[in-house]
């Protein structure tokens, strides 16, 4: 009787703590499974969308959340909402991608800016299409599309860069 009874609540309690390993295990990979980014390329149109849904949003210097963007924060949650990621670096993002022609430019290209707030690089936003970009402006303006022909950024305007890994079209199905 009394052995019996233990050898059942130990295998009981084996049980349970197998059961909770499981539980937890299957919990946490579901939260690890689901995080992962599902977009294999991004359609350029899509880009346009999300980052105009946030036209208006404040600036914030060092921000890179709704509460308030500024432009490399900005430009970074923008990408990471479509499951691709960039330095936050402004420097580290151009040497990310490869240099574009002001004349070649595409739709998701990023734009970099100088002697903006301070010397030297200081200033990015995203390529829309019809010379314009997408932008965390200096307070108290926030988010919003630019010409590339306004004299302030024609002036300060250094460069661009595409990453093609995030832009690139999958083969036709025959």
């Amino acid at each position: 009787g009394q052995k019996e009874r233990a050898g059942r609540s130990r295998k009981k309690m084996k049980f349970a703590r197998l059961s909770r390993f499981v539980l937890i295990f299957l919990i946490g990979s579901s939260i690890f499974f689901t995080s992962i980014p599902t977009i294999a390329v991004i359609d350029p149109g899509q880009l346009v969308n999300t980052a105009k849904k946030y036209l208006g949003y404040p600036y914030h210097y060092g921000g890179a959340s709704p509460r308030g963007f500024d432009c490399s924060g900005f430009t970074v949650f923008i990408f990471k909402k479509l499951g691709k990621e960039l330095p936050r670096n402004e420097w580290q993002m151009y040497a990310a991608g490869k240099p574009v022609k002001k004349k070649d430019l595409k739709t998701g290209d990023i734009l970099f800016f100088v002697n903006t707030y301070r010397r030297g690089l200081s200033h990015i936003g995203i390529y829309i299409g019809g010379n314009k970009f997408i932008h965390a402006a200096f307070w108290p303006l926030g988010v919003r599309v630019d010409s590339l022909s306004h004299p302030y950024y024609a002036a300060r305007y250094y460069s661009a860069c595409r990453i093609p890994e995030f832009f690139k079209k999958l083969p036709k199905k025959k």
